[in-house]
């Protein structure tokens, strides 16, 4: 299995208007919880290679 990193930088910054009319921090958080939920998919079948996890892992790559 191929391991890498993302690296990603939250654009909300505190009291910042801009980013707060844009939703800037929101799309960070939603982008955030989708590349965990696929991570943690893909460790699962990694260690369990069954069809429901490899169903889980595809799943949680289109979520992405």
């Amino acid at each position: 299995m191929t391991t890498f990193g993302l690296i990603t930088t939250s654009c909300a910054g505190g009291d910042d208007p801009i980013s707060a009319a844009t939703g800037c921090g929101i799309w960070a958080k939603e982008i955030e919880s989708a590349t965990t939920k696929w991570s943690d998919a893909a460790a699962n079948y990694s260690n369990n290679p069954t069809s429901d996890n490899c169903k889980k892992f595809k799943d949680a790559g289109l979520d992405l």
